[in-house]
């Protein structure tokens, strides 16, 4: 049986897929990318506490494997990228929680990254 925890944790993680799936959708069509800042930021903090729940439900610290983002100055591929992991940690959600935290973990770099790179005004 699953912890309230991991199960907050898939709530917060398909929140996340659908506000990023959004401001995809909304960056492919604007001219103005700063349109999608708020919503980044909200994805991103879902992802955090989703996070914080499986690291707490899983009670063990590992180390985060090093990706090489490809091009960090693409905020449309970052998007796609966290994207592809979230939905991947979700399929992973009742086989192996360590993967889910590991996907969760590289979709909110890719977040992160593409944050900064909006912020900075690197479109």
């Amino acid at each position: 049986m699953k912890s309230k925890r991991v199960d907050k944790a898939r709530a917060l993680i398909n929140s996340a897929i659908r506000i990023n799936d959004e401001a995809i959708m909304i960056f492919s069509k604007s001219s103005n990318p700063m349109n999608i800042a708020d919503m980044v930021w909200e994805a991103y903090s879902k992802l955090e506490h989703a996070i914080i729940l499986l690291k707490l439900d899983l009670g063990v610290e590992f180390s985060q494997r090093q990706e090489s983002l490809e091009d960090p100055s693409d905020v449309g591929g970052l998007l796609v990228k966290a994207s592809d992991n979230l939905v991947n940690a979700l399929n992973k959600m009742d086989s192996d929680l360590h993967e889910v935290l590991m996907n969760s973990r590289s979709a909110r770099d890719a977040l992160k990254l593409a944050l900064f790179q909006i912020e900075k005004g690197n479109l």
